[in-house]
């Protein structure tokens, strides 16, 4: 059955409502001010809507439910007083090139089972999310462009299992895409220009973040908060506070984050850190271009974690800054050029291992506080405007093992430290051979370079 240009309005419950594997095809019809919904499938119907206009009924504009899976392709859905579209209890669906906008509630809400395919759609000017996933929703978003929402871009919460592929999300009023206690694959997504920033993690989530440019942002690029997650390759860009974060992020699951950022994601210029890591959370972090942010480039903040083989440079403040019980590991990073200290430790602990500190504008490793007690070893510590290793307020700490060259202000400084607190041992300073040996023109360390 054809139905084509049809008016279907003013109705006390549904305009138009699909069952028991009903496959009507719908061309230019308008669904409006119903008194419930624009459209309901169920009951495992069909059907497919081309070029419709659903708009200003009193529940969500479409309803699918109970195996119902229909195509809706290039229909506008919009100023709804619910949701603009409400996928659940088993439905499906496929959703492409439409123009949902305006809703009152959420653009697309899924849930319960629900598992629509959404491809290359625009959701736009909610006032509340653009797309919630929730209480064991699922699908794919594929392509879409979700901008302008008043809350989250993307929400995902309380067992959902979405997959995130491929889309632009922006110019939101809060965070880009949030996710909590549950399990969603984001990746190669563009992830932009949010005014509270571009991903947060929280709760015991199991997702995977791999691929996605994250900048420009109004905050933290990624902010991980009492979660579990793997970040791996996620790319991080300018954000008015800019964020890119680099290359696939998986969340495991747990009260404390793990996560992982895996090879050359670039997460910088983000207003606030490039990352941020807190409250007990545990993530590994690996082989990301982190730099030029508006402050600090990593902060691990009373969170402990893995953090290797990353290049940290040119970030307006401290590259890591370690606070608050923090205890983390970092072993096998470049840490250059940034215009605060290399490394910062107050007040934390953490092992800091076989690192490249070199040409910080302060110093290398800044270690304060009288809870401060790392251990320090094996790193070169060079070309630093301060001084290589300086130890202040009576901190402790293990410093063993390090070649340092070419500070400026001296290589090991113990400034309102007690040396009966600070364990030093078989560290290399230029007067020993061996470091000597390192500033011969034979072996020449070059300045740390101006990395872009």
């Amino acid at each position: 059955m054809h139905l084509r240009s049809n008016d279907f309005a003013h109705n006390g419950r549904a305009n138009a409502k699909l069952k028991a594997n009903g496959n009507p095809i719908f061309l230019r019809c308008k669904f409006h001010h119903g008194a419930q919904r624009g459209i309901v499938v169920c009951d495992q119907s069909l059907g497919t809507f081309i070029d419709c206009d659903v708009f200003a009924n009193q529940q969500s504009g479409i309803k699918i439910s109970g195996g119902g899976n229909p195509k809706f392709s290039r229909c506008r859905v919009y100023d709804g007083s619910s949701a603009g579209i409400l996928v659940h209890n088993g439905g499906e669906g496929c959703f492409e090139d439409n123009q949902i906008y305006h809703n009152k509630l959420t653009g697309i809400e899924i849930r319960q089972r629900g598992n629509p395919k959404l491809l290359r759609n625009h959701i736009y000017d909610s006032h509340g999310c653009g797309v919630f996933v929730h209480s064991g929703g699922s699908g794919l978003l594929s392509e879409n462009h979700v901008r302008n929402n008043r809350r989250t871009g993307i929400k995902i919460k309380s067992g959902a299992a979405p997959t995130i592929h491929g889309n632009h999300v922006f110019d939101g009023l809060s965070v880009g895409i949030t996710i909590k206690d549950s399990h969603a694959i984001i990746e190669n997504n563009d992830i932009y220009a949010n005014a509270k920033g571009g991903i947060r993690i929280r709760g015991e989530s199991i997702s995977q973040v791999r691929g996605n440019r994250i900048h420009n942002c109004g905050s933290y690029g990624i902010q991980i908060v009492e979660g579990a997650g793997i970040i791996e390759h996620v790319r991080r860009s300018v954000c008015s506070p800019t964020l890119l974060i680099a290359h696939s992020c998986r969340v495991v699951s747990c009260r404390v984050v793990s996560c992982r950022v895996q090879p050359q994601n670039r997460i910088y210029a983000n207003l606030c850190s490039n990352i941020l890591v807190t409250k007990a959370s545990s993530p590994t972090i690996e082989r990301n271009r982190i730099y030029a942010s508006a402050k600090c480039g990593v902060i691990f903040d009373g969170a402990d974690g893995a953090f290797r083989h990353n290049r940290v440079y040119k970030n307006h403040r401290i590259g890591v800054k370690i606070i608050r019980n923090a205890n983390p590991i970092l072993t096998h990073n470049q840490v250059r050029n940034n215009l605060g200290h290399g490394i910062e430790i107050k007040n934390a602990s953490g092992i800091v291992s076989a690192n490249d500190i070199g040409g910080n504008r302060l110093s290398g490793i800044c270690i304060s506080g009288r809870a401060a007690n790392p251990i320090v070893l094996k790193n070169q510590i060079h070309h630093a405007h301060g001084q290589g290793v300086l130890v202040l307020d009576d901190a402790r700490g293990s410093i063993e093992q390090n070649v340092l060259y070419r500070n400026k202000g001296g290589h090991l400084e113990l400034a309102l430290a007690s040396p009966a607190l600070v364990h030093l041992r078989n560290n290399e300073l230029p007067s020993t051979p061996t470091a000597a040996l390192l500033d011969s023109p034979l072996l020449q360390r070059e300045q740390p370079e101006d990395e872009t």
